[in-house]
């Protein structure tokens, strides 16, 4: 093993993708900014604009824009952080099965608490 050679059956769903983990932690906590970098990215480039340029399009500004405070904003995209962080954290130590109706569930009530100030104000 210090010699860099690994044993093949260290890769088996079982053993391997707890291995993986400090590479998947990382990216699983950055998934919500990097896609709202991306977002950015795309909607001013669309528009014609430079993707360096400011706007208010940013998931925090949309949150903002739903009703929520700024600190309910930010609490917000923490739990969504933290929904995806640890459902792709949960494959490596649950069944999958299991995992996905979680995470399903999580992400469906996550969904709706998101969505309560607009769903309030439909109601109106």
């Amino acid at each position: 093993v210090a010699s860099g050679q690994i044993f093949s059956g260290l890769y088996n769903r079982a053993n391997g993708l707890p291995s993986f983990m400090p590479v998947v932690l990382p990216i699983a906590i950055l998934v919500v900014p990097l896609l709202d970098l991306g977002l950015a990215v795309l909607r001013r480039t669309a528009a014609g604009r430079s993707p360096f340029s400011a706007d208010r399009g940013h998931l925090h500004h949309k949150l903002l824009d739903l009703g929520f405070s700024h600190r309910a904003a930010v609490l917000m995209m923490y739990l969504w952080t933290f929904v995806l962080a640890f459902g792709g954290i949960a494959y490596a130590f649950f069944p999958w099965r299991i995992v996905s109706v979680v995470l399903g569930a999580a992400i469906a009530a996550v969904v709706v608490l998101t969505l309560r100030p607009y769903l309030r104000q439909l109601k109106r």
